[in-house]
């Protein structure tokens, strides 16, 4: 959804929102010829639960005259790692024996400067609040690797800078 409105003669607001849900099941295992199922338990773990089931994006564009604010909120759903052991063993029969990582939010803004109609100047900040994604209960690789290598809803980078100049011809 998206909403545009202009604000006097040299102002604007743009707001968008857009949402997405995903339910991945496996409907059938095949065989190989020698009766190995293509996807075992684990794989087939990561192809319904290694994704975000879910994703929300928010964001609100201002612009006043020369210059031009962004806002934008990104909220990634919980994923599962089902190689990833937990630092304590469930004692309900039925719990998950692999690690689950929450959802996340993420926050990026950008102030753009535009001195002439087709020259632009942008400074931005993805991941502003310096979010990663959780970490894992049990590291592996002698502590080495923090977070899950296999299914991730973001980067495990933090917070970037960033400053663009763009033209157009």
């Amino acid at each position: 959804a998206n909403y545009h409105a202009n604000i006097g003669t040299k102002s604007k607001i743009v707001a968008n929102l857009a949402y997405s849900s995903m339910a991945t099941t496996v409907r059938n295992n095949r065989k190989t010829s020698t009766g190995i199922e293509v996807a075992d338990k684990t794989a087939t773990l990561y192809i319904t639960d290694g994704l975000p089931k879910n994703k929300l994006i928010a964001s609100v564009n201002y612009d006043l005259g020369k210059i031009g604010f962004m806002v934008r909120a990104t909220k990634f759903g919980e994923v599962s790692d089902p190689l990833a052991t937990l630092a304590v063993k469930p004692t309900e029969p039925n719990a998950k024996t692999y690690q689950v990582f929450g959802s996340k939010t993420l926050t990026d803004v950008a102030v753009t400067y535009r001195p002439i109609k087709k020259l632009a100047v942008i400074a931005g900040v993805n991941n502003l609040f310096d979010i990663y994604p959780d970490l894992l209960q049990v590291p592996q690789t002698a502590n080495e690797v923090i977070y899950s290598r296999r299914t991730n809803q973001f980067g495990t980078q933090g917070r970037f800078l960033n400053l663009s100049v763009n033209y157009n011809f």
